[in-house]
């Protein structure tokens, strides 16, 4: 079952153990997600919020700065 979340969460592959990172800046479901290993940073588009709106936004995540910024964001898509 996949629900709508505020978590953001990162695995460690040494320990075998998840880790809370920060919370989202809306609750989502289904976003794309895509991490940048050479500058340690999550991006994270679109989705589905609770309102059953498709954001058409874009988020990034720096690590180094543990803050949500938003990169771009148009109108809202109704599904």
């Amino acid at each position: 079952c996949m629900g709508y979340s505020f978590q953001m969460w990162k695995f460690n592959l040494d320990t075998n153990c998840w880790t809370r990172v920060a919370n989202l800046p809306e609750a989502r479901r289904a976003p794309q997600v895509a991490y940048d290993a050479n500058q340690d940073i999550v991006y994270m588009f679109g989705g589905k919020n609770v309102s059953y709106f498709l954001p058409n936004d874009l988020w990034m995540y720096p690590f180094k700065n543990q803050s949500w910024f938003k990169i771009s964001s148009n109108r809202i898509i109704t599904s």
